[in-house]
This record gives structure tokens, sequence and C-alpha cells, in this order.
């Protein structure tokens, strides 16, 4: 891999129950940063901040909503 190459990934999650809450993901990957996408993948400006600290990050979600994050990593 080049050194100007980045290297992230998407990750959806949906909430099927109908009900709300807050989730939360966790990984013991050297994560750089978490951004908010659309299902095209274009970055949102997000109405929630996207914090990822000692290797998680919480969020919102609401009833049969579907959340897609782009993770990039160290």
């Amino acid at each position: 891999m080049d050194n100007n190459e980045e290297t992230a990934f998407i990750v959806r999650v949906w909430e099927t129950l109908g009900g709300r809450g807050t989730a939360r993901l966790s990984s013991n990957l050297p994560v750089k940063s978490i951004q908010g996408v659309n299902l095209l993948e274009e970055v949102l400006d997000n109405p929630f901040q996207l914090n990822w600290e000692n290797g998680q990050v919480s969020f919102p979600f609401k009833p049969f909503q579907i959340l897609s994050f782009k993770i990039h990593l160290k």
C-alpha cells in the first residue's frame, strides 16, 4: 500500500424493532476517526458529534433508522 493511500471501511447499522436509544460501536483496530455517511457513502454534516475514544463511539438512533459510518484507520 502506498503511504498516500487511506485505509477506511464502511459500517452500516439499522434499528429493526422500532425503538429509540443510544448504540455503541467498539473495536480494537487503530481507529483514527469516524464520519457519518449516506447510503452513497458521501460524508454527512452530522446532527450529532462522533468521537472515537477509548476504542468506541456512541450515537443516538431512531426507530427503523439506517446509519452508515466511514471508519478511518491510522
